[in-house]
C-alpha cells in the first residue's frame, strides 16, 4: 500500500504498482497544484527516472509535461526545455497525435514564461496543424487560449480576441465549465489592459458566475480582485475597494500563500490607481515580506522591480536603485537566473538614468549571457542594443561596433537556428500527418467496405421481402379479381346475346352493374399498387403543412351517396382550418380507407360521424360508427395484412384485408398514429393523429 504522508515520496516500484492515472494525478499534485519546497526536487528526480525509462510512454509523456512547467515555473528553463523535448520525442515515437499537440502547448507556455511570445506563438500554432476541436476538443481549446494570451503580449489584441472566442465557443459545445470561466476571465484581463474597462467588466463578471457554480474559491476571489481593478480605474473608488475587501475575505480561509500575495499585490495597484500611493508603497512593501517569509521567490522579486519602478517614476533615484540591487541580490540568492537576467537590464538602464553609465556594461553582459543560455532570442538582441548604447555614451565606440557586430552575427545565427528546428518541426509534423492520414485512409476504407457489405445484405433481404410481398400481391389480385370478371363476363354474354330484345332499363342496369364491378377491380388495382409503393419507397411522401378540414370534407363528401343508398346518416365536420404536417394524397387515402370501411360494416339506420381536434400540437381526426363493434379477438387482427374480421359487410361488399394495415403505415410514415377503441355491439371510434403544422 503506498503510504499516505505527502512528505514520503514513493519509490518507483510503488509507482509501478498504480493505475497509470492515478500516478499522473500524483505527478500533478506534487509539482504542480500544490508542491512542497521540502519533497520537490525528489518528486522531480523521480519524474525524469520515468521519463527515461519510457515504460509506460503516456505517462511519461505527461509526468514529461509536469517537469517541463514546474521548472519553468521556478524560472530553471534550461531543464524545462529537456523535459519537454524528452516529451515530444517519446509522443512522436510512439505516434501519440493528442500528446504531440499537448508537448507543442506545454513548449508555448515555457516559451512564454521565459518571455519568448513569438517562439510561443509558434508552437501554439503548430499544435494547431496536429489536432482539431472534432478529434480533441480539450486540447483545442486549451491551445486557441494560450495563443490568444501570447498574441496578447505581442500587442495583437485583435488576433487574440478572436481565439479566445474560438476557444469560448469550443467550450460552451463540451459544457466546459471550468475551462469558459478561465477563458472569460482571461478575456476580461485582455480588455483590462487595452483599457476597455466596461467589456472587461462584462467577461469578469460572467467568469465570477462560473466560478461561484463550481465552488471555486480561490478563482473567484482572484475575479474579485479584477472587478476592483477596473472599478478603480473607471474612478468608482469606493465600490473597488469593497471588492478588494470582499476577494480578501474569501481567501482568508484558503490556505493558498500564492493567492494572498496576488490579493496583496493586487490592493496595491488599486490604491495607487486611486491616488493613495504611500499606502500603495506601503501595502508592496508588505507584500515583498510575505513572499519571502513564504518562499514565493517570484512574486517578491516582480513586487520589488514594481516598487522600483515606482520610486524612478517619483524620481526617488536612490531609493529606485537601492531597491533594484535588493531585487537583483534576491535573484542569485535563490538561483532564479531568468529573473536576474531581467532585474540586471532593469538597473543597468537605471545607472545609466542617474548618470553611472560605466556600471551598467558588466550587468549588461551578465544578462546576455543568461538570455542566450535560455534562448530568449529577442531580450538577447534587445541586450545587446542596450549595450551598444552604453558604450556610444561612454565613448568606447570600438566597443559599440563590436557589440554590434556581435548582434548581426547572433541575429543571423540565431535565425538559422531557429529556422532549422522549424524545418525539422515541420518535417516531423509532416510525417505524423502521412502516418496519421494512411491508418485514417486504411481505417475509412475499411469501414467503407463494411458499410458497403452491410448495405448489400440490407438491400438483398428487403429485395426479398419485397418480392415476396409481390407474389402475395399478385396471388390476392388474381383471387379478388377473378369474381367481377366473372360477372363482367357474365352481363357481356347477356347483352350480346339479347342485344335486339333487351329492353333499355335492363340494358342501363346491366351497365351499372358492370360500371361497379370495374370500380372495384380498379379500387383493388390500386390498393395493391399503393401497398407496393408503400413498401418500397417511403420517401415518396411529400410532407407539408396541409388543411385537414378541407380534406376530410372532400374525401368523405364522395360517400354521401353510398351512404343514403344504404340508409346510413353520414355526418361531416364543419369547416375548420386546422394545418397537419402531412401528406395529402396519403391522408385521404386513410379516410378513404375509414369512411369506405364504416359504411361496408354499418346497417341500415346506423350514423357514421367525423370530427377533427386539435390538441398539444396534435391533430386527431375521428370516424365513430354505430356499426356492431369489434372482439377483443377482432382487434388484435386490425392493421395487420390481410386481416379478415368477424363482422361481414352488410351489402356484400368485397374486403381485400389490407385497407387498414395500408393506412396505419402511411401514418406512421407521417410521423403518426391510427388506433381504434370500441366494444361488441358498441361501435367502433378510429382515431388518426398527425403532427400539427409548423404554422397555423
Amino acid at each position: 500500500m503506498l503510504n499516505t504522508d505527502r512528505l514520503i515520496v514513493p519509490t518507483l516500484d510503488e509507482l509501478n504498482a498504480l493505475p497509470e492515472a492515478e500516478v499522473q494525478d500524483l505527478f500533478h499534485r506534487e509539482l504542480l497544484r500544490s508542491p512542497h519546497a521540502e519533497t520537490m526536487e525528489q518528486w522531480l528526480e523521480l519524474g525524469r527516472t520515468i521519463l527515461d525509462t519510457e515504460d509506460r510512454p503516456y505517462l511519461a509523456c505527461q509526468i514529461g509535461r509536469f517537469i517541463a512547467s514546474a521548472e519553468a515555473n521556478n524560472a530553471h528553463f534550461d531543464k524545462a526545455d529537456l523535459a519537454i523535448r524528452r516529451s515530444e520525442e517519446i509522443a512522436s515515437a510512439h505516434n501519440l497525435i493528442n500528446l504531440i499537440a499537448e508537448c507543442k502547448n506545454t513548449r508555448g507556455i515555457v516559451a512564454g514564461q521565459r518571455g519568448n511570445y513569438a517562439e510561443a506563438v509558434v508552437q501554439f500554432e503548430q499544435g494547431l496543424e496536429v489536432v482539431n476541436d472534432e478529434m480533441a476538443p480539450a486540447v483545442t481549446a486549451s491551445l486557441l487560449t494560450n495563443l490568444g494570451l501570447a498574441l496578447d503580449h505581442l500587442g495583437q489584441s485583435s488576433r487574440a480576441i478572436e481565439q479566445h472566442l474560438s476557444s469560448i465557443a469550443i467550450r460552451e459545445r463540451l459544457g466546459n465549465h471550468r475551462g469558459l470561466a478561465s477563458s472569460y476571465f482571461n478575456l476580461g484581463e485582455l480588455y483590462a489592459r487595452r483599457g476597455d474597462y466596461d467589456v472587461a467588466y462584462e467577461y469578469y463578471l460572467r467568469a465570477r458566475d462560473l466560478q461561484e457554480q463550481l465552488d471555486d474559491v480561490n478563482s473567484v476571489a482572484r475575479t474579485f480582485s479584477s472587478i476592483a481593478f477596473v472599478l478603480a480605474h473607471t474612478g468608482e473608488a469606493e465600490e473597488a475597494l469593497r471588492y478588494q475587501q470582499d476577494a480578501e475575505n474569501l481567501a482568508a480561509n484558503v490556505p493558498d500563500a500564492r493567492l494572498h500575495g496576488v490579493l496583496m499585490m493586487m490592493r496595491g495597484s488599486i490604491l495607487k490607481t486611486i491616488g493613495r500611493v504611500k499606502e500603495s508603497t506601503e501595502q508592496l512593501h508588505a507584500c515583498v515580506a510575505f513572499a519571502r517569509e513564504n518562499g514565493l521567490q517570484e512574486m517578491e522579486v516582480h513586487t520589488a522591480v514594481n516598487i522600483a519602478k515606482e520610486h524612478s517614476t517619483r524620481g526617488q533615484n536612490d531609493e529606485a536603485v537601492e531597491t533594484f540591487e535588493y531585487a537583483l541580490g534576491r535573484t542569485k540568492d535563490m538561483g532564479l537566473r531568468w529573473l536576474e537576467a531581467i532585474v540586471s537590464k532593469d538597473l543597468a538602464g537605471m545607472y545609466c538614468q542617474i548618470g553611472s553609465p560605466e556600471r551598467a556594461p558588466d550587468l549588461l553582459l551578465q544578462a546576455l549571457h543568461i538570455f542566450r543560455a535560455n534562448r530568449s532570442f529577442d531580450d538577447y538582441l534587445s541586450t545587446l542594443i542596450d549595450l551598444a548604447n552604453v558604450y556610444k555614451t561612454l565613448h568606447a565606440t570600438a566597443d559599440a561596433f563590436d557589440a554590434l557586430a556581435v548582434w548581426a552575427v547572433e541575429f543571423r545565427a540565431e535565425s538559422s537556428r531557429q529556422l532549422v528546428d522549424r524545418i525539422n518541426d515541420i518535417r516531423r509534423l509532416h510525417r505524423h500527418e502521412r502516418t496519421a492520414l494512411e491508418a485514417e485512409s486504411i481505417a475509412a476504407r475499411n469501414q467503407e467496405l463494411t458499410v458497403a457489405m452491410e448495405r448489400q445484405r440490407e438491400l438483398v433481404r428487403r429485395l426479398e421481402e419485397v418480392n415476396a410481398e409481390k407474389d402475395e400481391f399478385m396471388t390476392i389480385a388474381a383471387h379478388d379479381l377473378k369474381n367481377p370478371l366473372g360477372l363482367v363476363k357474365s352481363m357481356l354474354q347477356t347483352m350480346i346475346k339479347h342485344a335486339d330484345t333487351l329492353p333499355r332499363e335492363d340494358l342501363v342496369d346491366l351497365c351499372t352493374d358492370m360500371y361497379a364491378s370495374i370500380e372495384r377491380m380498379q379500387s383493388l388495382v390500386h390498393t395493391f399498387l399503393d401497398m407496393s409503393r408503400s413498401a418500397d419507397d417511403p420517401s415518396r411522401l411529400r410532407l407539408s403543412d396541409i388543411n385537414v378540414g378541407a380534406i376530410i370534407l372532400r374525401t368523405a363528401s364522395r360517400y354521401v351517396q353510398s351512404a343514403e343508398k344504404k340508409h346510413i346518416t353520414l355526418v361531416l365536420p364543419d369547416y375548420a382550418e386546422i394545418t397537419a404536417h402531412a401528406d395529402p394524397a396519403a391522408l385521404e387515402e386513410i379516410i378513404d380507407n375509414l369512411v369506405s370501411n364504416a359504411i361496408k360494416f354499418c346497417d341500415a339506420g346506423d350514423t357514421i360521424t367525423l370530427t377533427v381536434q386539435l390538441s398539444d400540437g396534435v391533430v386527431c381526426t375521428h370516424v365513430r360508427d354505430t356499426g356492431p363493434g369489434l372482439s377483443d379477438v377482432d382487434k388484435r387482427k386490425l392493421f395487420t395484412k390481410y386481416g379478415q374480421l368477424s363482422p361481414k359487410p352488410t351489402g356484400g361488399e368485397s374486403s381485400s384485408g389490407l385497407g387498414l394495415y395500408l393506412s396505419l403505415r402511411l401514418a406512421e410514415r407521417m410521423g403518426g398514429t391510427i388506433t381504434c377503441e370500441s366494444q361488441p355491439g358498441s361501435g367502433c371510434d378510429f382515431r388518426v393523429c398527425l403532427p400539427e403544422g409548423h404554422h397555423t
